[in-house]
């Protein structure tokens, strides 16, 4: 029922602390959930295609001006930047709630009737309309992992943030017949079943985040400053750098190289069979296309793999053809040669672009 001005001024209300600590807590613990699923679904979180967007939309000017004064760390700092203002946001829609909250549907001693419709809320809202303005497609259909696991992650992360708004928000509530030494520490009773629950949910989430922090993928950059770098770069010194905060993991067992589009003969194989085709060593320079002169995205190998013609002698490819796409399995499209599969007799690692062995 809708309620006029003059009644939500009677309603138990809140200090405007209280309401910042209240909106705080919830969207730190929506974030840190949102981190947290994102690395046990292995699929990319709303931040993250946010900064994909955002780097897309940047026009190249001032992409290459970040870029040469950020380096590898522009992209670590764009997500965190993200996951900051997500959490300014949800801090200040926690307030509007807290403000507003007489006039909700369900009464605020119904914290999980109304936390859920909260929760639900936001996630219609992210899942119809921001997610397809960050390329996610409507309702994550684009989303590489799958649209089921997206969108369960997006209603699980925004579910908490719902409860916990709406669970905190009781507790400096004030009953009119209750003393107020009482009043606190039966707000906290009451909300045991919640606070057990959001203890799990802690639990869980720091070690999802610990387990999944190494499978991140930030640059690694080996440069001594006044030294000439070794003529063939050791392989615990190759450069390492990816578009992606986390590169997603490619199993082996279900992995196969296709070959298809504009052939003749369209084909596929998979991992096990490629590496019994005949291969071949090659030194190459590999180069990052942002390295400035002198830096350090640069390295030189032995590389051993199968050479690229074969697989395009087999496909029938149509002497016409003047370009091949590659698609990654972290969504990235590129036309880049792709002659190799290990260095120096050994596998090149996921982040390298290889599946692991």
């Amino acid at each position: 029922m809708i309620q006029d001005e003059s009644e939500i001024q009677k309603a138990p209300s809140v200090s405007p602390r209280a309401a910042v600590g209240i909106g705080l807590v919830a969207s730190v613990v929506m974030t840190v959930l949102m981190v947290a699923l994102r690395f046990a679904l292995d699929l990319p979180s709303l931040p993250e295609l946010m900064a994909d967007r955002l780097t897309a939309a940047t026009p190249v000017e001032v992409f290459d001006f970040i870029l040469d004064r950020l380096q590898v760390g522009a992209k670590t700092l764009l997500l965190v930047m993200l996951l900051a203002g997500q959490v300014v946001v949800g801090s200040a829609v926690g307030i509007l709630y807290i403000r507003y909250s007489a006039i909700l549907p369900f009464e605020d001693g119904q914290p999980w009737r109304r936390g859920i419709l909260v929760g639900a809320f936001f996630w219609l809202l992210f899942a119809a309309l921001v997610t397809p303005l960050v390329d996610g497609g409507f309702f994550g259909g684009s989303v590489i992992g799958g649209r089921i696991s997206y969108l369960v992650a997006l209603l699980v992360s925004f579910g908490a943030y719902g409860l916990t708004l709406t669970h905190l928000h009781l507790i400096p509530l004030g009953d009119a017949d209750t003393p107020a030494a009482d009043m606190g520490r039966r707000r906290v009773l009451r909300q045991g079943e919640f606070l057990a629950l959001l203890a799990v949910a802690g639990a869980y989430s720091g070690r999802a985040i610990i387990q999944g922090f190494g499978s991140t993928s930030p640059a690694r950059v080996f440069h001594r400053f006044g030294e000439m770098p070794a003529e063939v770069t050791p392989n615990e010194e190759f450069y390492e750098v990816s578009k992606n905060i986390v590169n997603p993991k490619v199993d082996v067992t279900g992995w196969t190289l296709e070959i298809d589009g504009e052939v003749g003969n369209p084909s596929a194989i998979d991992y096990e069979d490629l590496q019994s085709l005949p291969w071949v060593e090659e030194y190459a320079t590999l180069t990052c296309i942002s390295n400035l002169i002198g830096g350090g995205l640069i390295s030189n190998g032995l590389w051993r793999g199968v050479p690229l013609e074969d697989f395009l002698e087999r496909a029938h490819l149509p002497e016409s053809t003047e370009r091949l796409a590659f698609h990654a399995a972290d969504g990235y499209v590129g036309c880049i040669p792709m002659e190799c599969n290990t260095l120096r007799s050994a596998p090149m690692g996921a982040r390298r672009g290889s599946p692991p062995t």
